[in-house]
């Protein structure tokens, strides 16, 4: 039966036609999509621009009463309303550890990184089995000594991920099973997780023989991202591993754009200790700074590339007369790397810098008695509209 023929219908049948056509196509659509890409923001726009597409055909085309249009729209956005408080925003992800033989690994470490960087841990029990509550939903990586696996929670209402994890049976600490037991170990007030295929493990990094180094952006696991086991980023972070260097993309306006060491996040200096990295800078993309910084609140060290030209130097901030050195800065050319390094001696606080191994100058900063007891972080970044390259960062503490 055609709309041309409405008025042979009941008014029910011809609203819940519009409500069919109107709410139930966009929702369809949206469950397609989401469960294909889980992009639900994308989903979500796809569905509403369908939803308006097919009531302009319904109101021109069949003259449909817009009273019921109204209320099939009204439904559409209650139902949006409902999605975002229903929608998961934390998960909980649990699992098994075994061995290579397929014996489980009792309390082992196990590290979960949600894609913030944001670090989580916990240990497994006697059979294996470990656990993380109310941690983020979306990508996340989980990481057993050097094996790591990723994933990406996928689904509307997904509340529980399971993911069991493969380790190497020399380095595990394996609890050898009974061989006259059958029984299978219950864990009081946790539901048993179904068994999951073994995840292949990651592909091992690169080992470096001087300790003094952070990361060397060798590990093939890490590309196209970074590890998030070493540094802390926000989501959209322009930061992207790729053959063994780490690629940064600013934006001109964009505010500073930076990566922090998480291993040495917040701790406060009682030994010597430095910072180093290769920096370089695209020809193509100039327009602003990459930099690596020793920094206190509302203050900071810093050595990096400003178009052609290499500084180093250190100043309170916002910027005071008086409370900024620099020593002077050295030309060099695009695309090649040059190697930057910071060095603080806590009980003087003198900071020395060097360039390619060349010493710029050592000095005691104005307001180092006012940061010196305090917590210090250690970011990389750029600045503006810039493609800078970084490798090797290494950090010492003596």
């Amino acid at each position: 039966m055609s709309y041309e023929s409405k008025e042979k219908e009941s008014p029910l049948i011809e609203f819940l036609k519009t409500l069919g056509i109107v709410l139930g196509v966009p929702i369809a659509l949206f469950s397609v999509i989401n469960s294909i890409f889980a992009q639900p923001t994308v989903s979500l726009v796809v569905a509403i621009i369908t939803g308006v597409v097919l009531s302009v055909w319904l109101a021109y085309s069949h003259k449909i009463n817009f009273s019921y249009l109204a209320i099939a729209w009204l439904s559409f956005a209650v139902i949006i309303l409902l999605g975002f408080v229903i929608w998961p925003k934390t998960m909980t992800l649990e699992g098994y550890v075994n061995d290579s033989n397929g014996n489980p690994v009792s309390n082992e470490t196990v590290m979960f990184f949600d894609y913030t960087g944001r670090t989580y841990e916990t240990r497994t029990d006697a059979t294996g089995f470990y656990q993380f509550v109310d941690v983020p939903t979306g990508k996340y990586r989980i990481r057993v000594r050097t094996t790591e696996i990723q994933g990406e929670t996928k689904g509307v209402l997904v509340r529980v991920v399971q993911q069991s994890i493969s380790v190497s049976a020399e380095a595990a600490n394996v609890l050898t099973p009974t061989p006259t037991s059958t029984s299978t170990p219950v864990l009081a007030n946790t539901p048993s997780p179904t068994k999951t295929p073994r995840p292949t493990p990651a592909p091992s990094a690169t080992i470096d023989a001087d300790p003094t180094v952070y990361d060397n952006f060798n590990n093939p696991a890490n590309d196209g991202f970074f590890d998030l086991g070493l540094w802390l980023g926000t989501p959209g972070s322009k930061f992207e591993q790729r053959s063994g260097v780490l690629i940064v993309k600013g934006q001109e306006g964009a505010d500073n754009t930076e990566l922090l060491a998480s291993r040495y996040q917040g701790i406060v200096l009682t030994n010597p200790i430095f910072l180093e990295g290769k920096l370089k800078i695209s020809s193509e993309r100039n327009k602003g700074n990459i930099h690596l910084q020793i920094r206190y609140p509302g203050w900071f060290a810093q050595c990096g590339i400003d178009g052609n030209m290499a500084f180093c130097g250190d100043t309170i901030w916002p910027p005071v007369e008086g409370h900024s050195w620099s020593p002077p800065n050295k030309t060099v050319q695009y695309d090649e790397w040059h190697t930057f390094r910071i060095e603080v001696e806590p009980p003087t606080m003198i900071f020395t810098y060097y360039i390619d191994g060349q010493k710029l100058g050592s000095h005691v900063p104005v307001d180092s008695e006012k940061f010196k007891n305090k917590a210090l972080e250690l970011p990389i970044g750029v600045i503006g509209d810039v493609t800078g390259y970084v490798d090797d960062i290494r950090i010492g503490i003596k």
